[in-house]
């Protein structure tokens, strides 16, 4: 009865080294999607946005002359939002234009 108790003991112990091994493996791969779906929804998010960039003349929304007193300035992975807004309308794909829109037109 002994000799059973203790293989019944052995593996259950193994099952339960397993199966918190799986679970690990699992929260680990469920971790990576969710960090890989806030990133996809930032950069997706931050397609279109260029008309919140710093200018010249003026700060942008997330480049504040006030930021020091705020905490500083907003980041995403290390890197500011403000470049993260360059890099997208850097990548960005400007649609074609027809020939008939470069042409000059004629005096008159």
């Amino acid at each position: 009865m002994k000799q059973y108790l203790a293989a019944v003991a052995g593996a259950n112990a193994q099952q339960r080294a397993t199966a918190e091994q799986q679970m690990s493996q699992l929260q680990e791969q469920l971790q990576a999607e969710d960090e890989e779906a806030v990133r996809a929804a930032f950069h997706g998010r931050c397609q279109g946005r260029h008309y919140l960039l710093s200018t010249a003349v003026a700060a942008g929304v997330f480049n504040s002359p006030y930021a020091e007193l705020l905490g500083g300035l907003p980041a995403f992975e290390g890197v500011l939002v403000e470049q993260h807004l360059r890099n997208t309308r850097a990548n960005l794909q400007m649609p074609k234009v027809c020939g008939a829109c470069t042409t000059p037109r004629p005096p008159g």
